[in-house]
């Protein structure tokens, strides 16, 4: 006789009643993400090829057919995360199977059955690990990711230039004066530049997208909670990805103001 299949029911939570209804929760809404907003970093990072231009100052010396996450989206997947929140490395092994996330860096399935569609913590971790290896990996195990320093700090310079109008005549820098020793200051330095990064993101988006916005002055925290934490629910159908958010939203004007600029302007270089 062919076994009987198991119907899972999922636990709902009740919160009384309006009028003759009842209010009920629960996990049953599908693809559902907070992080809606993130379509328009990946507008901007396409915009200045920001993740593709750091990934060169890498040397990936890993054998590329075992390899499931290539090197731009590695680091794409880290700055969005940064720019989204989420500082700890942990948070992505929820991250990695966040359909939003694998729609915005190109990976909404696997490529192997027992992989994620995304970088896990210790992927991402290892990648963090190439500031402190040097450009000789062929005895390392474990890092096979090797990252040129001066090329970094020459990218930020050219972002930098890239986002200004015109020649600025004077530029102030603001230094943190505050004291942090650290036994090893190395261990945090590409940590540190990822989310410099992360800001160089919010910063073109907010320069070049915000400007005639009640957002042009607001802080990153501002940005973030206003427009980037979006809900919405992820529809993936055969023709098409449809991410929709809330007819009532109130940020539906800044939303297509910061949609379209992008659409607008031509690529630098």
């Amino acid at each position: 006789m062919a076994p009987t299949p198991t119907e899972c029911t999922l636990p709902s939570y009740e919160f009384g009643r309006l009028s003759k209804r009842k209010v009920v929760a629960d996990f049953s809404g599908g693809d559902i993400t907070s992080d809606g907003g993130l379509l328009l970093i990946r507008d901007i990072d396409d915009w200045y090829q920001i993740s593709e231009r750091l990934s060169a100052c890498f040397t990936d010396q890993r054998e590329a057919r075992r390899v499931q996450h290539d090197l731009k989206t590695l680091i794409a997947q880290r700055l969005y995360g940064l720019v989204q929140g989420y500082e700890d490395l942990n948070d992505h092994d929820d991250l990695r199977h966040e359909r939003l996330f694998g729609v915005v860096l190109g990976q909404l399935e696997s490529q192997h059955p027992r992989c994620a569609p995304l970088a896990g913590k210790s992927t991402l971790n290892r990648l963090e690990q190439s500031m402190h290896v040097s450009s000789d990996l062929s005895d390392s195990r474990y890092v096979k990711m090797s990252l040129n320093p001066t090329a970094v700090e020459s990218l930020f310079v050219e972002l930098f230039i890239e986002q200004m109008g015109r020649e600025p005549k004077r530029i102030i820098l603001d230094m943190d004066v505050t004291d942090d020793p650290t036994h090893d200051f190395e261990s945090n330095q590409l940590r540190l530049w990822f989310s410099s990064f992360a800001d160089v993101l919010m910063q073109a988006l907010r320069l070049k997208t915000l400007a005639h916005t009640e957002l042009a002055d607001a802080q990153f925290g501002t940005i973030r909670r206003k427009l980037l934490k979006l809900g919405a629910q992820i529809r993936i159908s055969v023709r098409r990805i449809l991410v929709a958010f809330s007819s009532a939203s109130p940020i539906q004007a800044i939303f297509q103001a910061a949609y379209q600029q992008p659409q607008r302007r031509p690529k630098p270089g």
